[in-house]
């Protein structure tokens, strides 16, 4: 009884069968839709206090699956060594360096802040007859009739520095909150990230079956994502923090303090079009004018010379073939990011900017490969 052969119109011998026309699913199949919605909604429910944990995992599974791929191979397939070195690498020198520069450039920046207010006051005839030269080389430009006072550029100064260390240290503070939430966070990070390593290959392969386009179409969305990521994160992190380095070393060299601001500065302004040259111009002009010859000099020909190429330079040895990402889109990106969910959103803005080109370019090449070919000229013109 237990072998006897299973009649082939027994509906039960293939209940999730859908070998109907493409893109028509079963009662069966669309129901397992349904319970993956509420499961999915379940499991968001569950992990909502600690999204940003589950993201930021992703995101550096995401950015650091090659060191963990290069342990493996260095250690051969032992999974038990080359997780954890990946995550003492991960911390060690990724998220230890970057609270140092977080915790450091928020303590520099109030202390900034408060420099500029007791040197507005003991420097305030110099910081008058400085302004007053500068209000003279704008008279001699057309159409400009400017007035700048010592006063407006302190005030305006010491608004800025306070409102960034006020704004840096609220986020700081948000990320972290109380010990006991700092410890169970970073338990849970690191359990997440030790989880997703050798399980990654899993859950593509898992999303690609869940996935409703088709197997070719699948591939094609993986392999664009991965590029534009990895070419997003070779080059324009690369670039940024190049660009950062070299000229907190210039201003270190002409003997500015406060270098961890300064290269938290460099490093955001490297994100725009416009790069340093906000930050080389007018701290070389302001050298150059308080008698600081070599140092103004050094700053602005650095800038110049080495800085402002580093972009090409990167772009041209590690962006990968293909992985273009207009730099307007991943400025978009960043700011909506962190406009969206604070400091964070650094990493998950422009991740998401790539996601959101990748998916408009597949959906173009896909209906631009499907659609009917145009009339010929000869043609069209016979019809009219």
């Amino acid at each position: 009884m237990d072998n006897a052969p299973v009649p082939e119109d027994n509906p039960l011998s293939n209940p999730l069968d859908d070998s109907g026309p493409r893109g028509v699913q079963t009662p069966s199949k669309a129901a397992l839709y349904v319970l993956l919605l509420i499961a999915l909604y379940i499991g968001v429910r569950l992990i909502g206090p600690y999204w940003d944990v589950v993201a930021f995992a992703v995101v550096t599974v995401i950015l650091t699956r090659p060191l963990y791929l290069l342990y493996m191979r260095l250690l051969d397939n032992r999974q038990g060594l080359a997780i954890p070195l990946t995550l003492v690498t991960i911390v060690l020198f990724i998220l230890v360096p970057s609270w140092i520069i977080l915790t450091m450039t928020v303590w520099q920046a109030r202390e900034l802040s408060a420099d500029i207010a007791a040197w507005s006051v003991s420097q305030h005839a110099t910081l008058d007859t400085l302004m007053a030269d500068v209000n003279r080389w704008l008279a001699r430009i057309p159409l400009i009739d400017v007035q700048i006072t010592g006063a407006q550029v302190s005030r305006t100064l010491y608004g800025l520095v306070s409102s960034f260390a006020g704004w840096l240290a609220s986020q700081v503070v948000s990320l972290t909150g109380s010990v006991a939430m700092v410890i169970t966070k970073v338990i849970l990070y690191l359990a997440a990230v030790s989880t997703l390593f050798p399980a990654w290959p899993a859950l593509v392969h898992g999303l690609r079956i869940l996935s409703p386009l088709d197997n070719e179409l699948d591939q094609r969305y993986i392999d664009r994502l991965s590029i534009g990521v990895v070419g997003m994160t070779r080059a324009n992190v690369i670039s940024i923090l190049l660009q950062g380095l070299t000229m907190t070393l210039w201003l270190a060299l002409a003997g500015i303090p406060y270098l961890f601001f300064w290269f938290l500065i460099c490093t955001a302004m490297s994100v725009l079009p416009i790069g340093c040259s906000v930050i080389a111009f007018p701290a070389g002009g302001y050298l150059l004018l308080t008698g600081h010859t070599w140092q103004g000099l050094l700053v602005i020909l650095g800038y110049v010379l080495v800085t402002a190429n580093l972009t090409s330079l990167t772009n041209t040895f590690l962006f990968p073939k293909g992985a273009e990402v207009n730099s307007t889109l991943v400025l978009f990106g960043l700011f909506g990011g962190v406009a969206l969910v604070g400091l964070q959103g650094v990493c998950y803005g422009p991740l998401l900017m790539v996601f959101l080109v990748t998916t408009v370019e597949i959906l173009l090449q896909h209906f631009g490969a499907n659609a009917a070919p145009p009339l010929p000229a000869s043609t069209a013109t016979e019809e009219e």
